[in-house]
């Protein structure tokens, strides 16, 4: 992955994580935990690229 498709996930975790939230307010379990479970994705998608760069995050 490089750092552009990187900059990608991130908007789709951008995404997820307010779906989260939206979810969360509305008490709606199960889209909870299918958002937060995308979520996770994205950043174990990106979590290497970031170990790589050398950059503290």
């Amino acid at each position: 992955m490089n750092r552009s498709d990187a900059v990608e996930s991130l908007k789709d975790g951008h995404r997820e994580l307010l779906g989260l939230i939206a979810a969360f307010t509305r008490r709606d379990d199960q889209a909870a935990r299918d958002h937060l479970a995308d979520l996770r994705g994205v950043l174990n998608d990106v979590e290497p690229l970031l170990q790589d760069s050398g950059d503290d995050v």
